[in-house]
């Protein structure tokens, strides 16, 4: 018995002693139980893990999706932030480049009439345009006029004869192509035409617009992106010389008013070398250079859909 202080009497604890002993061999159990258990994990952990056959694995798997297997995508990213798609280019297209007597003056050299190209340097001038030209994949120029010999002489206004150090600073800013199909290309005739060419082939820029030798003529521009992003053609023309007449209807591209009866024979050559340039470049249509000038930012779509973003900075000249 057990003794209840304060309360002066006793009672029995004979009727508990089954629960604690129930209780006790419940704590043994789960002792039991636990310690097992942690001695099979124990043991679960020391041994060794098999790994799968990675070869059959692998060899499982391509079977499975033999036909699954996609074909690795070639991106072509622009080089301007213009092109947010990753089949894009980028092109520049400017504004003529028209000099006269008042503007080339201010980028004379010492010596106007030397011929070892050092009588102007129309550089600062063509520096303003470098971070258009450097964001773009192809950078395209108008080439107003044609240019003279080495030392000139030089005329202005109205039939031109520019110093060719402005060909000069085209190149070295970075001009991928040039057009030169406008109302000045015959003011020096052909041989004004024959040195813009020369000059432009030597410095590497591809060109269009008048021509040396029929031959020549008749073979339309194309240009690749650099980007790898796919070909552009560029076709271009003029409605009128001034009042001139070429010697060969070929020698200058171009592109008379309605009415003359020269139109339509102008509009098929310039078709036909549209097609010519599309069977050069099969995802490209070319690009419809009419006098380009400011040209809006257009996508060009061909067989397979392309995305092209033109920059047209203001004209400098």
């Amino acid at each position: 018995m057990g003794h209840i202080r304060g309360k002066g009497h006793h009672r029995t604890t004979a009727s508990h002693s089954p629960v604690r002993a129930l209780v006790v061999v419940l704590v043994i159990v789960a002792v039991l139980v636990g310690g097992g258990w942690l001695v099979v994990r124990h043991m679960q952990a020391a041994a060794p893990v098999a790994k799968p056959d990675k070869a059959a694995t692998v060899t499982r798997v391509d079977l499975d999706n033999k036909q699954a297997v996609p074909e690795p995508v070639v991106e072509h990213h622009g080089n301007s932030p213009d092109c947010p798609d990753t089949d894009c280019i980028s092109m520049l297209v400017n504004g003529d480049l028209l000099f006269h007597p008042n503007l080339w003056k201010h980028f004379a050299g010492a010596n106007t009439a030397a011929t070892d190209g050092t009588a102007f340097d129309f550089t600062p001038l063509f520096e303003t345009m470098k971070p258009y030209i450097q964001a773009s994949d192809i950078a395209v120029c108008e080439f107003e006029t044609p240019i003279a010999k080495r030392g000139g002489p030089y005329t202005g206004y109205p039939v031109f004869n520019v110093p060719p150090e402005v060909a000069d600073a085209a190149a070295s800013v970075g001009y991928t192509a040039c057009t030169h199909a406008t109302n000045h290309s015959w003011d020096q005739g052909a041989d004004g035409i024959a040195r813009l060419w020369d000059t432009l082939a030597s410095k590497g820029i591809a060109q269009t617009g008048s021509y040396k030798t029929e031959e020549d003529s008749t073979k339309p521009l194309v240009i690749d992106s650099p980007t790898g992003g796919g070909k552009l053609g560029l076709v271009t023309g003029t409605v009128s010389l001034n009042g001139m007449t070429a010697d060969h209807d070929w020698q200058v591209d171009r592109l008379r008013e309605a009415g003359d009866p020269q139109h339509q024979s102008d509009i098929d050559r310039a078709v036909a070398k549209a097609k010519a340039a599309r069977e050069q470049a099969p995802t490209w249509w070319p690009w419809p250079c009419i006098r380009c000038r400011n040209t809006s930012t257009t996508p060009i779509r061909g067989r397979s859909p392309r995305r092209m973003s033109s920059r047209t900075p203001a004209r400098s000249t």
